[in-house]
């Protein structure tokens, strides 16, 4: 029995799944205290008020008492990693730990600045991303890429079409000035028009009488000259259309990037 006892110990002290209990001072014994050790040995779980191993009934820490930090190797933030955050008016800030994406150095001073005099000094002391830029995100869109490769010695420059406002004002500069021959005085003859593609016809005799006063029906028609007639000629020029700019930036909310700057 005793030895059935200490492999249940032993499994409860590697995974930390035993139920706390409690008891009275006369009979406190040392698997009552002991059962302590269990508990915080291997995983430490959530308990109930019962002390039992129980899922979603625990938090860490309080809204009165914090933990000043959590350093964990998988599951928590890193050094360099972006959140987007909304302050509602300048009411909550990136919090502790992230600094706004502003263009700012990480340093002490810059922290301070965006949090409260004397943040650094509790909550950062050093950080991997020290001295370095902070990418300017305002007005900006992320975009995914397969490397990043720009150090942050200087400030991290962006690319793309600044503003989302596009200019499609544009001018149309007309050729030379030009005209269209319509009629072709032949001396002696009756003359020629065109056709709509552009081939010389023979004047109509229907209209030969009617012509400049020229011929009458009974003499036939014949110009005493050779005349040549245009349209109007047209100086070149120069019009401007289009809008002069347009946004093409899409439905938007505006929101903050705050960067981690702590593992």
């Amino acid at each position: 029995m005793k030895l059935l006892f200490f492999i249940l110990c032993g499994v409860a002290a590697f995974a930390g799944t035993n139920t706390l209990i409690s008891v009275s001072g006369g009979q406190v014994k040392p698997t009552h205290v002991n059962q302590f050790g269990t508990a915080l040995k291997g995983n430490v779980l959530p308990r109930s008020a019962s002390g039992i191993p129980t899922t979603k009934v625990s938090n860490l820490g309080s809204a009165t008492k914090e933990w000043l930090e959590l350093n964990v190797i998988s599951g928590g933030f890193h050094a360099g990693d972006i959140k987007i955050h909304h302050t509602y008016n300048g009411t909550f800030q990136c919090g502790q730990g992230w600094m706004l994406m502003n263009g700012d150095q990480v340093t002490e001073a810059a922290y301070d600045t965006q949090h409260t005099a004397g943040d650094w000094d509790s909550y950062i002391v050093s950080s991997p991303l020290a001295d370095k830029y902070l990418p300017n995100m305002a007005s900006k869109y992320p975009i995914g890429s397969a490397t990043t490769t720009q150090t942050g010695t200087k400030a991290i420059t962006s690319v793309g079409n600044a503003g989302n406002v596009l200019d499609f004002s544009h001018s149309h500069t007309g050729a030379g000035g030009h005209v269209h021959q319509w009629f072709h005085g032949i001396t002696g003859a009756s003359g020629q028009t065109y056709n709509s593609a552009g081939s010389a016809i023979d004047w109509p005799d229907s209209t030969k009488d009617n012509f400049a006063g020229q011929g009458d029906a009974d003499s036939g028609y014949a110009l005493a000259d050779e005349n040549q007639y245009y349209t109007e000629a047209l100086n070149p020029g120069t019009s401007t259309d289009g809008n002069s700019k347009l946004s093409v930036q899409p439905a938007s909310i505006a929101v903050q990037y705050c960067m981690r700057i702590i593992d």
